[in-house]
């Protein structure tokens, strides 16, 4: 019987059979053994006895190993429970236990009584609900949470502590089975502090980002593998639209750069990407609409990842202040210009006055002295009235200029014909120009008439001779007269020399005021340097312009272009 309580032990299953065969033996060797000594009665009561013990003993080892089960399964249960129950009173953080029914609060763990304050009995007293905020969302929250409560699930919401202190907690539920009853396990995570560093984060990134898209400069972020990251709002006004989401992973700022400073910013942006060296630099791009702006870009690179390197930079337009950088450099050339031209004034009207003045005063002193002959007096007499004119011309010509310069020469148009002009201009000079031993020539094949002030027109032809006959020495001055239809419909006059001739870059500053080829007091030519701009003044009252052809020992020629006008017609009396 020890082997059989042995194997009840080990192997329920083994012993069953071994029973059912001890019960076919037993029937066997009885039936063998009564049937040679005993009647059919006694065999059939042996025999029931033998299945009734057989059976008690089957049934009595079973329900044995059935108890052992349980017992051994109420252990697990219990281990398990006291698992369950050492996890809830240890966690870290805050826990309660609740009637699934009810949602009354049964147990709590010592961190849920360190976060809310209450104690053990003072919590049993409470309702889940009286955790919450009295608040509008208060019905909502509660409901949201006891239709939770059946299953897995998270809310987040404000919890009122017992000194009336707010929290913001997450809320984590759902059953839990201690003891053989249903409960709601509801494990509390206090994230006041986090969520507080949250929005403060989030309201110092709202302002920043405020800050950023309000200030006029262009903060991006640039990865050199993935391209823009980030890049502020106020790039519109740089390129003059808003980039697309591809815009964004193309090269949107080197795409718009001035093609002539296109490398210059990509080897720049490759020395800062191997260096991470902060930089800066300067260039041009073009808009959307095609103007040209001037950017100051100031970047540093900083080591993303292994394989990636981040590019952070500002960019501003500094296109307003090149122009105004510019506009005073010109302006500084200017004055430069204007001091060293207000020298050449003061050195050119000195000579120009004080000349003529002391030959007027001087040749007047002798004769008054009587000290010169007949003569003498007809030749001093005539130097005084040269002089007197040379000194006349310098005063006409400023005074010329001035009213030029205050818009106060009036215009008087009349129809002319183009050879009568020529003549008398001609004739005007003929004795002027044919004293210095020079040809006087006139050049017009056809005669035509045009409309124009005769006054001012003379006037310039008087400076342009006057300027022909100083610089020509040898050879002659030719006056040429001819219709022309190149951009227009133009009468074309010109003052042709045979004299010294200019360089290009004394042809660019001869209409200036004061200015010549040589300059100051020991200049080569007499003259203030004031006729070609006279020349040039006068020559735009009459809608037209002036050019010149000139090169060093080839003389020049000063083409005057005046626009054909039809002449206005009377009215005739009746």
């Amino acid at each position: 019987m020890k082997f059989l309580k042995d194997v009840e032990y080990k192997t329920p299953f083994i012993f069953l059979i071994l029973s059912i065969l001890w019960i076919v033996l037993s029937d066997a060797l009885l039936f063998d053994y009564l049937t040679n000594s005993t009647n059919q009665k006694t065999i059939s009561i042996i025999k029931g006895l033998v299945y009734v013990t057989t059976a008690a003993i089957i049934i009595h080892l079973l329900i044995r190993s059935d108890l052992n089960k349980i017992r051994s399964i109420n252990k697990n249960l219990e281990d398990t429970n006291n698992y369950y129950v050492s996890i809830f009173e240890n966690n870290h953080l805050p826990s309660l236990l609740l009637n699934h029914k009810t949602l009354k609060i049964q147990e709590v763990n010592k961190a849920a009584l360190d976060l809310y304050g209450y104690t053990t009995d003072e919590f049993k007293n409470l309702h889940i609900s009286d955790l919450f905020v009295k608040s509008h969302s208060h019905n909502v929250e509660l409901e949201q949470f006891i239709k939770s409560s059946q299953n897995r699930n998270y809310i987040k919401t404000t919890h009122q502590i017992k000194n009336e202190e707010l929290i913001i907690v997450e809320i984590f539920s759902g059953p839990l089975i201690l003891n053989g009853n249903l409960n709601i396990l509801t494990i509390i995570n206090d994230i006041t502090i986090k969520s507080k560093a949250e929005k403060a984060l989030r309201e110092s990134e709202a302002k920043y980002k405020k800050l950023v898209e309000n200030i006029p400069d262009v903060f991006y972020l640039m990865s050199q593998v993935n391209g823009f990251q980030y890049i502020s709002p106020q790039i519109k006004n740089l390129i003059g639209f808003n980039p697309s989401k591809n815009d964004m992973t193309s090269d949107i700022i080197l795409n718009h750069i001035y093609p002539e400073d296109k490398q210059k910013y990509l080897n720049f942006r490759k020395i800062v990407f191997e260096t991470f060296e902060p930089d800066e630099i300067n260039y041009r791009i073009q808009d959307s609409g095609g103007q040209i702006k001037w950017l100051q870009e100031r970047v540093f690179s900083i080591q993303a990842s292994i394989d990636d390197v981040m590019l952070e930079g500002v960019i501003t337009d500094y296109t307003e202040k090149k122009l105004l950088m510019d506009e005073l450099v010109q302006a500084h050339t200017k004055i430069n210009q204007s001091l060293k031209v207000k020298n050449v004034i003061l050195s050119n009207l000195n000579h120009e006055l004080r000349t003529p003045l002391n030959g007027i005063l001087g040749f007047a002193n002798l004769i008054n002295k009587n000290v010169v002959t007949g003569n003498e007096i007809n030749e001093y007499t005539g130097l005084i009235i040269e002089s007197a004119n040379r000194l006349n011309l310098t005063l006409n010509s400023l005074l010329t200029l001035n009213e030029i310069e205050l818009g106060h020469r009036k215009l008087f148009f009349e129809e002319a014909g183009v050879k009568d002009f020529l003549r008398l201009i001609y004739d005007s000079n003929s004795k002027f120009v044919k004293m210095k031993n020079l040809t006087f020539d006139i050049d017009v094949k056809d005669d035509f008439k045009f409309y124009t002030d005769i006054n001012i027109l003379s006037q310039i032809f008087f400076n342009l001779i006057d300027n022909a006959v100083k610089f020509t020495n040898t050879g002659k001055i030719t006056l040429k007269g001819e219709f022309i239809t190149i951009g227009g419909i133009w009468i074309q006059l010109s003052v042709i020399d045979t004299g010294i001739g200019m360089m290009e870059s004394e042809i660019e500053s001869i209409f200036e005021p004061f200015r010549q080829g040589s300059e100051g007091i020991n200049r080569n030519f007499d003259g203030m340097g004031i006729g070609l701009t006279i020349c040039f003044k006068l020559i735009k009252l009459l809608e037209g312009k002036i050019e010149v052809v000139s090169s060093p020992g080839q003389g020049s020629e000063f083409k005057l272009l005046i626009p054909f006008k039809i002449p206005k017609e009377e009215p005739v009396s009746a």
